[in-house]
């Protein structure tokens, strides 16, 4: 199974050092697989540049994307990165995300969401 990580997720994970592959192997039936897309690496390297702690996490996320060679998905045709989740992430795949819009729009494609719990773990909110 797929799993898509959002940008904030991916800051938040890094910040509070939440081993994602780990949750996700634990929370996700078979073998889940963590990938993100090339929005939501851009929006990283943008938050890179701003400063300030976010990014310092921003550094962190990229470098551990990096380090454990996460596929990054091409996305066309989406202006932002929830848009390209929206896109990409089909039944029975999986969203980790943090925003109730996006979680809301992707309950009702049928896409599983995942959501950080407790700043330690990482919970299935809905399947």
């Amino acid at each position: 199974m797929k799993v898509y990580v959002d940008t904030n997720s991916w800051l938040r994970c890094a910040a509070w050092r939440i081993d994602i592959w780990k949750e996700a192997q634990r929370i996700v039936p078979g073998r889940a697989e963590v990938l993100t897309l090339d929005k939501v690496m851009g929006e990283l390297e943008g938050l890179k540049a701003a400063g300030g702690m976010l990014a310092q996490e921003a550094k962190l996320a990229v470098a551990l994307i990096k380090q454990k060679n996460v596929p990054v998905v091409a996305t066309q045709g989406a202006r932002t990165a929830d848009d390209a989740l929206l896109q990409v992430a089909q039944e029975p795949d999986f969203v980790l995300t943090q925003d109730q819009a996006l979680k809301r729009l992707l309950k009702g494609k049928g896409i599983g969401v995942i959501v950080i719990r407790g700043q330690d773990h990482l919970e299935i909110e809905n399947k």
